[in-house]
């Protein structure tokens, strides 16, 4: 089991005595445990019933908050994790470039929970966070950003933060690029930041390959010595086949202010890439293929069952109608029994 199934098992376990109320399509209003709204809601339901759910879960984690109740704190943001879980594979499809793993994507939702409960703009009452600072208690102030008339406000709010918190991590990401273009480093450098420099070996793990779970589907196919649906694959997968449209994106996000020592609202602009697959690039990547680079590469990076008929393969889709070997590798891969199954798991 991966540590995201894991994490997902223990915020059930967490969540289990959770329960909510719910509208079925035939008008009935039902109360029933959290962890049993697949069980008992359709599709069209829970999608009918989820804003309405979040809100309860959202106050009751702030009811629980204002009592200080951990254990009712804790179930209701177990069960407002999962209500918001489906966020973690939506970044992974979206925000791939940033090069994560599903976990990192997991603290994403911590990030935009804490941001979210700092204002609870859906509440009467917030936390006095400067007040608290300086007298080391809790202390509870009127919310002015409270709209008592907004629906779907909790909601809404978390919504918000997710897609807030995607935007703040790419301009990171952009920051520590230009970062990277004009400025230099060195060892000493090196070990300020991390702790420790090229230099110090000991303790370092030397195994730096990532297998993706690509890597595992392309090993697959080459264990059912499908090697043309492999090769395909692996270019896909790895020879640039996605075209990137830039454009600016404008948005506003909260920023920590150390004057005011608040959060407050900025507007900002962003570059994003749309992603589409190129069929172009896939073709001109298998049409280069220089058979001694491929094999040494191939080789390296896989368990190759033989390697004469992977070569033939390679020799044959340079020479052939990649077009066509493409879209029958693709359907193919669809009729896969084997790899429908993998990735089900």
């Amino acid at each position: 089991m991966t540590t995201i199934a894991l994490q997902e098992r223990d915020a059930r376990a967490a969540a289990s005595t959770v329960r909510v109320n719910v509208t079925l399509a035939s008008g009935e209003t039902k109360n029933i445990l959290f962890n049993d709204l697949q069980d008992e809601l359709t599709e069209a339901e829970i999608r009918e019933n989820m804003p309405l759910v979040v809100q309860q879960l959202a106050d009751a984690y702030c009811d629980a908050d204002e009592q200080g109740n951990d254990a009712g704190r804790n179930s209701n943001y177990a069960a407002l994790m999962l209500c918001k879980w489906f966020w973690i594979y939506k970044w992974s499809r979206n925000s791939s470039s940033l090069g994560l793993v599903s976990t990192e994507y997991f603290e994403w939702i911590h990030n935009a929970f804490s941001a979210t409960f700092y204002y609870r703009s859906w509440r009467p009452l917030r936390h006095d966070h400067k007040a608290e600072r300086e007298t080391g208690q809790i202390v509870w102030m009127k919310n002015p950003q409270y709209k008592p008339e907004e629906v779907n406000a909790a909601d809404k709010s978390f919504n918000y933060f997710l897609s807030a918190e995607r935007g703040r991590r790419y301009q990171e990401a952009n920051k520590d690029k230009r970062k990277g273009n004009y400025q230099t480093s060195s060892i000493d450098e090196s070990y300020e930041e991390d702790g420790y420099s090229v230099l110090d070996r000991e303790g370092l793990s030397t195994d730096c390959k990532d297998y993706t779970g690509a890597h595992a589907l392309i090993q697959l196919l080459l264990n059912q010595h499908k090697y043309t649906e492999a090769i395909i694959l692996d270019s896909i997968a790895n020879g640039n086949s996605v075209k990137q449209d830039k454009y600016e994106h404008e948005f506003q996000s909260y920023e920590y202010n150390d004057e005011k020592q608040e959060y407050e609202l900025v507007d900002k602009k962003a570059t994003r890439y749309n992603e589409q697959f190129n069929e172009r690039s896939v073709v001109k990547y298998l049409r280069n293929i220089d058979n001694e680079t491929f094999a040494k590469y191939f080789t390296s990076e896989y368990e190759v069952p033989d390697s004469e008929i992977l070569l033939t393969c390679a020799n044959k889709l340079s020479k052939g109608n990649i077009k066509r070997e493409i879209e029958k590798a693709l359907m193919s891969l669809k009729a896969n029994p084997e790899l429908l199954a993998f990735l089900r798991k």
